[in-house]
């Protein structure tokens, strides 16, 4: 496990990222959000630091001047941290963002290489159950509400998914493709932390031993607390949340998917 003060958090939506990224705010770390997200309203993202660099040098717009940005970004970030270990959230969209010269192909993206040349902290983030980030994300779109802290901001009138089957289905290979593919790009990184997220808690709802041993070695030793500060969103069974779901359980049952019908939200 690195001493670095750099931990990146990778993971597609609705697989837990935010829950461990928090997990490591509240016991002191800089929380510097999802990184490459697209609403720049928040502080801490890379493409804000870009527009305000740009603004001074237009010429910086163009992609080859990125990565020089990106090492500028983060010594910036540090310099905010005041010595705090930084937490940086970065989806799997965000990995090849930022171009690497002569990486024709997209097989060496500069954020992967960043990470390994750093010897940042690496925690990659996955949820086995596909059709629960399928249904999860649906929801959130709908309802705009993609995470809570508190029970009043849990969306109390949820509304009932009707799933095109077969854009489902699809979702669920897809996801499963992506997985892959960010598992190959960071087998070449060492050091790289592996959760699933069906395995991060315990039954009462606690991040388990492994993971808060996980988190206090990222920060250097400091304590993390192993009640999680975010909600689970749809913990109903996937009956209460899916108008058809007997279309869906008719499109899975004998199928090597079909184990994601009945697992825990």
């Amino acid at each position: 496990m690195t001493g670095s003060d750099l931990i990146f958090v990778i993971g597609r939506q609705r697989s837990g990222t935010t829950v461990f990224r928090t997990l490591l705010t509240r016991a002191g770390a800089l929380n510097c959000d999802e990184i490459f997200h697209g609403d720049l309203s928040a502080p801490h993202r890379f493409y804000g630091f870009v527009r305000d660099r740009v603004q001074e040098r237009p010429e910086l717009v163009h992609p080859q001047h990125h990565p020089r940005l990106f090492r500028d970004y983060i010594a910036a970030l540090r310099r905010q941290a005041g010595g705090r270990r930084l937490v940086m959230d970065v989806k799997y969209f965000g990995l090849n963002l930022i171009p690497q010269r002569e990486d024709v192909d997209g097989r060496k993206p500069f954020v992967i290489g960043f990470m390994q040349e750093s010897g940042a902290g690496i925690v990659h983030i996955r949820r086995r159950n596909k059709l629960r980030v399928h249904v999860s994300e649906q929801i959130s779109i709908a309802t705009g509400k993609w995470s809570a802290e508190r029970a009043e901001q849990m969306i109390t009138d949820k509304p009932r998914l009707h799933l095109d089957i077969a854009v489902a289905l699809a979702a669920i290979d897809r996801l499963e493709r992506q997985d892959a593919r960010v598992q190959t790009l960071l087998a070449t990184v060492p050091g790289v932390v592996r959760l699933d997220y069906e395995d991060m808690f315990t039954e009462a709802g606690d991040f388990t031993p492994e993971v808060c041993a996980i988190g206090e070695r990222l920060l250097g030793g400091s304590a993390v607390e192993a009640r999680p500060a975010n909600l689970r969103m749809n913990p109903e069974p996937l009956e209460a949340l899916v108008d058809n779901h007997g279309d869906l359980v008719a499109a899975l049952v004998g199928t090597r998917h079909a184990w994601m019908l009945e697992a825990a939200g």
